[in-house]
């Protein structure tokens, strides 16, 4: 949990390389356990730091990964908000055809 707290902070101060850095090491550790909250989670704050970093199609990609597991675990509001995401990143891309469809 601190290491991806680290990753968030790190990305609010610009740091996007450590950020990404960090986020993977957590990502390995949940899928070595098997945790998947935990990798969806993880997840979606790596679409985040993709999409601070303007890498729009791997936050799109990350997100749609995230509301997968979420939805095999019925976790209603956490999909809503990688709808959300993925609807940012094509605003950010001036798709607004796609900014309103349920892309994942």
């Amino acid at each position: 949990r601190e290491l991806s707290d680290l990753a968030l902070m790190q990305t609010e101060n610009g740091d996007i390389f450590e950020a990404k850095k960090n986020i993977l090491v957590c990502l390995k550790h949940f899928e070595v356990q098997n945790d998947s909250l935990g990798k969806a989670a993880v997840r979606g704050l790596l679409a985040t730091i993709y999409l601070k970093d303007g890498e729009y199609a791997k936050s799109i990609e990350e997100y749609g990964k995230s509301f997968e597991i979420y939805s095999e675990l019925h976790q209603i509001n956490e999909q809503i908000m990688c709808l959300k995401g993925i609807g940012n990143n094509y605003v950010k891309l001036k798709d607004l055809d796609n900014a309103n469809k349920d892309n994942a």
